[in-house]
């Protein structure tokens, strides 16, 4: 009976302090993969695709720790459904002052309503493919998950208690991998080549940008040579039995 309670105790603690570090770290990664995912330079067609659903798995992870961060402080009175439901809603209900815990508790709530409304947008992204205005009002949405993951950032780090040293240690991977994401999607033509030059050499397929090249345009000469099993037709040329020029007997007027 104690060891059953003691991994309940365990069980709701990592719960408690982990759900919520886990949805920033998922939240980390889904915004870090999405910058990637959308550079052409860096990652070819193939691996965009693969980026794009990392993006998205790891979006939907953050979600869902995010909903379990929020349903066990309010099981274990953390906090009200006023504050979890309204973004500094804990002020006007509370009638503290601006600062302090309620603000970054204001900030995690409206972190999640950002988060969910992004995730929700996502999900709906194929009913704003087109026109193209209603494509650029789809990409605004979805930029507030960059204000959402600033806002849970702060949060994190001082809404509760004292963080851990793990948590701070992945805080920290969260902070430098969204600035380096943030630095090579700003970062101009030249140095994407080279880190994309770099990403080919450690995975090996340094072959396959050659590949992707676009083709050169065939010519009349050149396109029997595509074919597998025929050889490029020679060059023509003039048959014996037309000469160039007349010859210089039979241009010359017969004697008189």
């Amino acid at each position: 009976m104690t060891n059953d309670s003691t991994a309940d105790d365990t069980f709701a603690q990592f719960f408690n302090f982990g759900a919520g570090v886990l949805s920033l770290v998922f939240l980390s990664c889904s915004v870090i993969w999405g910058l990637v995912a959308q550079d052409r330079i860096v990652l070819d067609a193939r691996r965009r695709i693969l980026a794009q659903a990392v993006h998205r798995s790891t979006a939907v992870a953050s979600l869902v720790f995010l909903v379990i961060h929020i349903v066990v402080k309010l099981v274990l009175d953390h906090t009200t459904w006023v504050a979890a439901v309204i973004p500094f809603g804990l002020l006007a209900t509370e009638d503290e002052e601006f600062g302090g815990r309620a603000v970054l508790i204001g900030l995690g709530t409206l972190a999640s309503m950002l988060m969910i409304f992004v995730g929700v947008t996502g999900a709906l992204r194929n009913r704003f493919a087109s026109p193209a205005p209603v494509a650029a009002r789809w990409r605004a949405m979805h930029m507030l998950a960059y204000p959402a993951w600033c806002a849970a950032l702060l949060h994190g780090l001082y809404a509760g208690r004292a963080a851990k040293p793990v948590f701070m240690v992945l805080y920290g991977l969260s902070l430098l991998g969204v600035m380096a994401a943030l630095a090579l999607r700003a970062a101009p033509r030249p140095v994407k080549r080279r880190v994309a030059d770099r990403i080919a050499g450690f995975l090996g397929t340094e072959g396959q940008a050659v590949r992707e090249e676009p083709a050169e345009p065939r010519t009349r000469a050149t396109a029997g040579a595509a074919l597998p099993g025929r050889e490029a037709p020679s060059p023509r040329r003039p048959s014996p039995s037309a000469p160039l020029y007349e010859p210089a007997e039979r241009l010359a007027p017969p004697p008189q």
